[in-house]
């Protein structure tokens, strides 16, 4: 079935244009949850995908993750 041109509209506002999901491992705990811009974000199994622009920016500058290559 085809997409309506809500669900496309929908679909475009929840994942931003060209930003491609990057994986982090967490160095210091397991399991946690992060608040980054008012939104929580879970480390699970010591790892955490920055899945927004706003994330992905906050997990590189912290000392405790490291980008998954």
């Amino acid at each position: 079935m085809a997409k309506t041109k809500a669900a496309v509209s929908e679909q475009s506002a929840q994942e931003p244009s060209g930003f491609t999901p990057v994986t982090f491992r967490d160095t210091a705990y397991k399991s946690r949850t992060l608040i980054v811009a008012g939104k929580p974000h879970e480390v699970v199994k010591s790892t955490i995908v920055a899945s927004t622009p706003e994330l992905l920016d906050w997990l590189e500058k912290h000392p405790e993750f490291q980008r998954v290559e």
